[in-house]
C-alpha cells in the first residue's frame, strides 16, 4: 500500500510544480503584453498629434484616425494591430503636411487598409465620381479606368488591417468590376427604350457551363486560336461570353475578368481543359455508336 502511496504524492509534487511554472509563465507573459500595450499607447499618443497636422485637410481624417484612438480608449488589443497601426503611421508620417487626398489613398491601399468604414468611404467616393457623368458610355469608360488604376496600384505584401476580411484592394476591384458588368448592361439596353419582343425574352438567358471561369476562358482561348470561333474582335467575343454565360460558381461573370484569365489562365484549368476535350471526344465515339 506504501508503494503506491509515494509515487502518487511525488507525482502530485511534481504537478503542482509544473503548474507553478505554467501559471508564473501566463502571468508574466500577460505581464510583457501589457508593458509592450502600454508602451505602444505612450508612442501612438505622440503620433496621433502628428498625424492630426499631416491630414488637416484630407477628407479621410476621421475614417483613418478612428483605428488609433480605439487603441488608446480599449483595455485589451492585439498585438497584430499594434504592429499595423505602427507602421501605418509611419508610412503616413512620410507624406508632406500639404498632401493630397490621392497620396494618402495610395499609403491606404499600400498597406492594405481595409477598415469597413474607410471601404465605405471609398466605394461612395467611386459612386459619386461616376453617376456625376451624364453619358452612360462614359460612366462605363469611368468605371473601366478606374478599375485599371486600382489593379495597378501596388501593395505591401503581409500587411493587413483587418485579417477577416479580403485585402482592400481585391474588395475595391470586386465593386468596380460589377459596376462595369452593370453599366455594360445599361449600355445594351437603354432604359427609356422598348425592347422587341424577340430580344426581351433573351434579355436576361444564360448558359451555365459546368466549368469555373478560368476554365472557360482558356477553352475560348483555344477555340479562337483554333479558328473554331471566327469574329475578328476577340473583345466582343468575350463581352458576348460573360454576357450570355454563366459557370457553376459564377452565375454573373465579369467581361474585365475573363478577358484576363484568357491570358493568365493557371495548370490546373489548362489540365481540366484538356480532360474536357478527351472526354467529348470519347463521348462523341460513343454517340456514334449507339
Amino acid at each position: 500500500m506504501v508503494s503506491l502511496v509515494i509515487p502518487l504524492l511525488v507525482a502530485g509534487c511534481f504537478g503542482n510544480f509544473a503548474g507553478n511554472q505554467i501559471n508564473l509563465m501566463m502571468n508574466r507573459l500577460t505581464n510583457l503584453e501589457q508593458f509592450v500595450l502600454a508602451a505602444t499607447r505612450e508612442e501612438l499618443k505622440k503620433d496621433l498629434l502628428i498625424l492630426r497636422r499631416i491630414l488637416a485637410n484630407s477628407d479621410m481624417i476621421d475614417c483613418i484616425l478612428a483605428p488609433f484612438e480605439e487603441i488608446l480608449s480599449s483595455d485589451r488589443i492585439s498585438l497584430h494591430r499594434l504592429y499595423y497601426m505602427r507602421e501605418l503611421s509611419r508610412c503616413l508620417q512620410q507624406l508632406a503636411p500639404a498632401c493630397t487626398d490621392e497620396q494618402v489613398e495610395e499609403v491606404l491601399l499600400f498597406m492594405n487598409f481595409n477598415s469597413k468604414r474607410y471601404l465605405k468611404y471609398k466605394l461612395k467616393l467611386f459612386s459619386d465620381t461616376i453617376r456625376k457623368i451624364p453619358s452612360v458610355h462614359r460612366q462605363l469608360a469611368k468605371a473601366k479606368w478606374l478599375l485599371k488604376m486600382n489593379k495597378q496600384q501596388q501593395e505591401c505584401a503581409g500587411f493587413q488591417f483587418n485579417r477577416r476580411y479580403p485585402s482592400l484592394k481585391a474588395q475595391m476591384s470586386e465593386w468596380l468590376e460589377l459596376e462595369c458588368e452593370y453599366l455594360e448592361h445599361k449600355v445594351c439596353y437603354p432604359e427609356n427604350v422598348e425592347l422587341p419582343e424577340e430580344v426581351a425574352r433573351w434579355q436576361f438567358f444564360k448558359v451555365k457551363m459546368n466549368m469555373s471561369v478560368s476554365e472557360l476562358a482558356f477553352l475560348l482561348r483555344v477555340m479562337m486560336e483554333y479558328g473554331l470561333i471566327q469574329h475578328s474582335n476577340k473583345s466582343e467575343v468575350v463581352d458576348f461570353f460573360s454576357r450570355y454565360f454563366s459557370t457553376n460558381n459564377q452565375p454573373v461573370i465579369s467581361a474585365d475578368s475573363l478577358r484576363r484569365k484568357i491570358y493568365t489562365y493557371d495548370r490546373s484549368s489548362v489540365a481540366a481543359v484538356k480532360q474536357l476535350l478527351l472526354d467529348l471526344f470519347h463521348k462523341s465515339k460513343q454517340v456514334v455508336a449507339d
